[in-house]
């Protein structure tokens, strides 16, 4: 984990991210929420994600909506934003390309003189997953 310097923590798991591994990603989002209700998870080093690894990674946004702020994922590869789609929890947890494009959206939220700690957790609607279709080819079925 790291601490940027605005204070904010990111928590960069590697690996993969399965029921065997679970206590380590609990153990790093707990870690990371010591240091702020608002965490940036990097996901550019995740190999495999299982839903387990995904019930903690609701788990710990879910404490922090209730402190106020919230947990962004970034660098989320196709496989993942898929497993969200598959569970349909993608509006639960805010993707972002990059660290820079969290902390962006944080601050434009902020207002001049308040402290918002958290960026808005609407999924990033430019992710789409699986085939685009053509509405009009349902027409011809």
């Amino acid at each position: 984990m790291s601490v940027l310097p605005d204070g904010h923590p990111v928590a960069r798991p590697a690996g993969d991210l399965d029921l065997a591994t679970v206590p380590s990603l609990e153990n790093l989002l707990d870690c990371a929420a010591q240091h702020s209700e608002y965490i940036v998870v990097d996901m550019s080093s995740v190999a495999f994600m299982d839903c387990s690894a995904l019930k903690v990674l609701l788990r710990a946004h879910h404490a922090a909506r209730s402190r106020g702020g919230a947990v962004v994922l970034v660098e989320v590869a196709c496989f993942f934003r898929h497993l969200l789609a598959l569970t349909q929890v993608q509006g639960e947890l805010a993707v972002y390309e990059s660290i820079d494009d969290a902390l962006a959206a944080w601050q434009h939220q902020a207002e001049p003189g308040e402290r918002h700690d958290a960026p808005s957790t609407q999924p990033n609607r430019d992710a789409h997953v699986g085939p685009r279709r053509d509405h009009r080819d349902e027409a011809r079925l």
